[in-house]
């Protein structure tokens, strides 16, 4: 495939980015039949929140999916690298009948089911997601566990405390990881996804989002 040429492109997510779409430009609301993925609230990011990522070994949760405005890799990749705050490098890429090597993806299993789903969807010719993995151990010099990241909540006071609450309580009823189990156990009640949010929810499932 020429991945030059017009493509649709979806770009699938899991946290903040479907209740604060910033400046990602997408065509069609959320459908929430997203390929399924190891996700959990292992990275220390700003503010002090922690944040859901592709990890190793980790539940598989369902993810959500929406088309891009754009229609090339190139400036799909930018515009959601802009809404993420962070590099280019960090969006990785699937694209339908092409072998995309990516030496410093860190989630081959992960991409492995992108690759799955994107083949089993038409309509789309790619996909793109934010790659950034867990920071755990250079935050808090040791691995990750349920246990650690229940006491680094347990830390946060102030702002800060209510932006983790936010993050957390508010991430899809479906990215039910340990953590967030962990969490509502100690009093923290799930936040409900906003009314229309879903493409399903608005009887709208076509790629071209009319």
């Amino acid at each position: 495939m020429n991945v030059e040429a017009t493509l649709n492109i979806a770009v699938i997510a899991w946290g903040s980015l479907l209740w604060n779409t910033g400046t990602l430009d997408i065509r069609t609301p959320w459908h929430g039949d997203g390929p399924a993925l190891p996700l959990e609230f292992a990275r220390i990011s700003r503010g002090g929140r922690l944040t859901l990522v592709l990890f190793p070994n980790a539940e598989n949760r369902p993810t959500f999916w929406a088309v891009s405005n754009f229609e090339n890799l190139d400036d799909s990749k930018a515009n959601l690298a802009d809404r993420e705050g962070s590099s280019v490098d960090a969006i990785h890429v699937c694209v339908r009948g092409a072998d995309q090597e990516e030496p410093n993806f860190e989630d081959p299993a992960g991409k492995a089911e992108i690759t799955k789903w994107l083949l089993g969807r038409d309509g789309l010719d790619g996909a793109i997601w934010t790659g950034l993995a867990s920071n755990w151990a250079s935050k808090r010099g040791k691995e990750f566990s349920v246990d650690d990241a229940v006491r680094y909540l347990s830390t946060l006071q102030g702002s800060a405390l209510e932006a983790a609450r936010d993050y957390i309580t508010r991430a899809p009823p479906q990215i039910d990881t340990p953590v967030r189990r962990a969490m509502r156990a100690r009093g923290w009640q799930d936040a409900a996804l906003p009314a229309g949010l879903l493409a399903e929810n608005q009887g709208n499932k076509r790629v071209d989002g009319s």
